[in-house]
């Protein structure tokens, strides 16, 4: 009797599929997350290879739902325990805080106080947290601008949920001059900080003068004893907040964009005197705030301000270099704000002269702080041509445009108008030129490559209703003559 040998049957790819967590991981990536939620029910295969990609990004905003419902303080189970076969023992529960490992993405918009997670329960600190992005965004429309309102706010150093959860970011991206709710953060390591040019703090030229009488009460000259009054940079009132960095912070990376704030709305802080984030003394007046909610986010409401970048960059990074441990400033699209536009004609500095005095304002920050501390660290030295780079617009599209760690959506409008227009408003452009030319107008300083669609279009329908005006005038001033030789043949 002969025994056959038999092999086993091997199993389908499908099969073997839904065993191997690092592809199931990488599928489950693509997939939104109303489709993971579904997914994660499936099995503890797909559960453990979906939950991290549910759970990556955390989104906080008015009208969202709150994730950490169920969350409770020293909840230590993890993931990786395992049920015991009592079912009514409470250890079965998977609780949000095992959860809250996996997230490592936290978008804050403003929101009101009883919409701030951390509110409703306790939540421990997020482990794992890589990036925390302080969106800003529009105020609540159902909170007015009136104080009882605006103390429903909940934002910047007023969320708890920033300043209690989000404390182990290595990474943060700040839309404002505002670091108060980061200063608690010792393993922040860079800072991004994305600014419009008029939301530097509000310069009023000889203006201030007045004001700064005002800060030498005990002075009656005004001239603050022995420093003269132009010896006085104004650094300590304009850029206050930069004391607010954490000691831990290496790497700033200042990014200028949305010159004429066509592409995000955000809300903010302002005074009634219009100082906006440049903090009075208490007791000034300027101590009475409001939250604007407009497109034109200046610090004087809704009319346009203009910065002097010459006068008040330079300053701005010796205050970098002196209160802050920073060693790197990269900074980005620089040719946007460097340029005469953003400068007042009193004191205006060429583009690349202003570069220069940037990091020069930097080293000298630097030189008084060692001489404070009466120490001179060499290594900075070594590395002072280093400190401060700038890089184009281009390079930073280039750089991320392919992932959505620093670029939202809203903000992705603005980088592919610059660098990647689309075939329409290629067209429009080309005809907005076309029709300045027909005029014989000077086209090369109009910087057409800046023009979005829709100031394309206002232009066109502007210049389109303008020559059918012209049209018209010339018809009727055509008639009136006519009417008038008529007139003189019938004499």
């Amino acid at each position: 009797m002969s025994l056959a040998m038999t092999y086993p049957t091997p199993s389908p790819a499908s099969s073997r599929l839904a065993d191997t967590s690092d592809i199931l991981s990488h599928i489950f990536s693509f997939l939104p997350q109303s489709t993971l939620f579904n997914v994660l029910q499936v099995s503890k295969t797909f559960f453990h290879a979906s939950v991290p990609h549910l759970y990556h990004t955390l989104t906080i905003a008015p009208g969202g739902r709150n994730i950490f419902a169920g969350s409770r303080r020293l909840d230590n189970l993890t993931l990786d325990q395992k049920p015991t076969f009592n079912q009514t023992d409470p250890s079965n529960e998977i609780n949000k805080n095992s959860l809250s490992k996996y997230i490592k993405r936290v978008d804050v918009y403003i929101h009101e106080i009883n919409e701030c997670p951390f509110v409703k329960q306790y939540i421990e600190p997020l482990p794992n947290l890589e990036i925390l992005h302080l969106a800003k965004g529009k105020r609540p429309t159902n909170i007015s601008t009136s104080d009882e309102d605006r103390e429903r706010i909940c934002s910047n150093e007023k969320c708890q949920f920033v300043t209690k959860v989000c404390t182990n970011a290595e990474k943060v991206i700040v839309r404002e001059l505002d670091f108060r709710s980061i200063m608690k953060f010792d393993k922040l390591e860079k800072v991004v900080l994305k600014l419009r040019p008029c939301e530097l703090p509000f310069y009023r030229g000889e203006g201030m003068s007045k004001y700064r009488k005002s800060l030498y009460q005990d002075d009656p000259d005004g001239d603050g004893g022995s420093q003269r009054e132009e010896d006085h940079d104004y650094s300590n009132i304009w850029f206050r907040s930069f004391h607010h960095l954490p000691p831990s912070v290496k790497q700033l990376d200042l990014v200028w964009w949305d010159e004429r704030h066509q592409y995000r709305i955000d809300s903010y802080e302002a005074s009634f005197r219009g100082f906006g984030h440049w903090f009075g003394r208490a007791g000034d007046g300027g101590g009475v705030r409001t939250m604007k909610n407009c497109n034109y986010c200046d610090q004087m409401g809704c009319i346009r301000y203009s910065p002097h970048v010459g006068i008040q960059l330079p300053i701005m990074f010796k205050v970098l270099g002196r209160q802050t441990n920073i060693r790197q400033i990269n900074v980005w699209n620089f040719e946007r704000v460097g340029g005469g536009e953003w400068q007042w004609k009193d004191y205006e500095v060429g583009y690349e002269d202003l570069k220069d005095q940037l990091k020069d304002g930097f080293k000298i920050g630097r030189t008084e702080r060692e001489r404070a501390k009466d120490t001179i660290d060499c290594s900075d030295h070594d590395q002072e041509e280093g400190m401060v780079k700038f890089h184009s617009g281009l390079e930073y599209y280039s750089t991320h445009s392919q992932d959505n760690n620093e670029i939202d959506r809203e903000e992705m409008k603005y980088w592919k108008v610059r660098f990647d227009p689309p075939d329409k408003l290629r067209e429009l452009r080309k005809r907005v030129i076309e029709e300045m030319e027909k005029k014989s107008w000077n086209t090369t300083d109009v910087k057409i490559d800046f023009w979005s669609e829709d100031s394309c279009v206002d232009w066109l329908i502007e210049r389109h209703n303008a020559q059918r005006a012209e049209d018209e005038r010339k018809n009727k001033i055509e008639m009136i003559e006519e009417e008038d030789e008529s007139d003189v043949e019938g004499e």
